[in-house]
């Protein structure tokens, strides 16, 4: 197993990105452009409904894992890990659509798998969630340990923000339960929410302000969901959109048309720009494509990357503890019952003056309200209900009183 697996990252540590030459467009030479033939529906998504560009695997059901990409990427959560070419290709399009004194923009990639969307991207900030332990062991070896968050996206969601880039390639047609207080805009009447949909929203909300979105979706999930569509062109200037037929293929031998998004986070989207379409099968299509599109860019519209990590807690490494922060009242006054209590009455009175009126001068917030003297010159009753609005959850009995 420890063979199969540093074969597996070897392959990705060799990974070299090609060049492209950003100022005059994609370096080579115009290919043959095959386009579906289909009429458009004003977002660049194909009306017909043909089943040739539908989504056509169900099942998911792979679990073998060998040093073979097109094993080792079956994974248990309905997820298939970008083909090496496509993988490729993205940081060739950070490059074709941002300005090029920029930084090397920040990149997160919110289904990480193994790596493989991240490990193109030499020299820049990245940062990949990936929920499989297994997956993630691998991405950690490939990445860096720092690079790398092992748990649940919708838990490191609120944590996820500034970004230049986002990479996604989310897995297909899962149902997910947002978390308590979470909230998403195309969720189900049954209160959950499906995995493409989710991984959009949160990638939306994790990038700065004119950030990249790259995204492999189903080519199925935008044709038969209004919302995702409506949602995407309300979000985004939307570049292009491009069908990869068979793109799967050659890695996992399994059918399934998808369509790579390449757009731009924006409060005011250009609604009179259309999205580049076509369809690619290799690596020089592809590119030709997106550079199409990147050339409607002018200047002041491109990318600046900021280069910017935020700071993402390791959630895995994390402890479920009580932080009540309760408070004893006794006979000899006012007590925290716990460390928590401890630690926030410490930050009160540190970080916020108050007034102590039995001494007539200045003092920490929570010694102005606490202690003993002053508990008994302003009464009991109207204190405890001043420290209750501080926080605290307050313990007190008849006796004490």
């Amino acid at each position: 197993m420890t063979e199969n697996l540093d074969t597996v990252i070897a392959t990705l540590r060799s990974w070299q990105t090609p060049s492209v030459d950003t100022a005059g467009g994609v370096s080579v030479s115009t290919p043959a452009i095959s386009t579906n033939g289909s009429t458009h529906n004003g977002t660049g998504f194909s009306t017909n409904g043909g089943a040739s560009l539908a989504f056509q695997h169900s099942g998911r059901q792979g679990e073998q894992r060998t040093a073979d990409y097109g094993s080792a990427g079956k994974s248990k959560h309905q997820q298939y890990f970008t083909p090496q070419w496509v993988a490729e290709c993205f940081p060739e399009i950070v490059k074709l659509v941002t300005q090029p004194h920029g930084r090397p923009a920040s990149v997160l990639d919110p289904t990480g798998g193994v790596g493989r969307l991240l490990a193109v991207f030499k020299g820049h900030p990245v940062l990949g969630i990936e929920l499989d332990e297994s997956m993630a062991t691998i991405a950690k070896r490939v990445l860096g340990k720092e690079q790398v968050r092992s748990g649940d996206i919708l838990a490191y969601a609120p944590y996820l923000e500034s970004f230049d880039v986002a990479a996604l390639n989310p897995p297909y047609d899962l149902r997910w339960q947002p978390l308590p207080g979470q909230s998403f805009e195309m969720t189900a009447g049954s209160g959950l929410i499906e995995s493409q949909k989710a991984t959009l929203e949160i990638a939306t909300k994790a990038l700065q302000g004119n950030g990249i979105l790259i995204g492999l979706f189903s080519r199925r999930f935008f044709e038969v969901n209004a919302d995702a569509r409506e949602y995407l062109f309300r979000k985004y200037t939307v570049l292009a959109l491009i069908d990869l037929p068979d793109a799967y293929k050659p890695e996992y031998d399994i059918e399934a048309a998808s369509v790579l998004v390449v757009a731009l986070r924006s409060g005011y989207p250009i609604r009179n720009q259309e999205p580049v379409t076509g369809e690619a099968r290799d690596r020089m299509t592809l590119l030709y494509l997106v550079g199409q599109a990147a050339a409607k860019l002018p200047p002041w519209q491109r990318v600046y990357p900021y280069g910017i990590m935020p700071i993402v807690p390791h959630l895995e490494m994390a402890v479920e503890v009580d932080t009540t922060p309760t408070l004893q009242v006794s006979a000899r006054g006012v007590r925290p019952a716990g460390p928590w209590a401890a630690l926030w009455a410490g930050v009160l009175d540190c970080t916020t003056p108050g007034y102590s009126p039995a001494e007539g001068s200045q003092t920490g917030l929570y010694e102005g309200v606490a202690s003993l003297p002053n508990l008994l010159l302003g009464g009991i009753d109207p204190n405890l209900e001043r420290l209750k609005t501080l926080g605290f959850d307050v313990a007190c009995d008849e006796a004490a009183r």
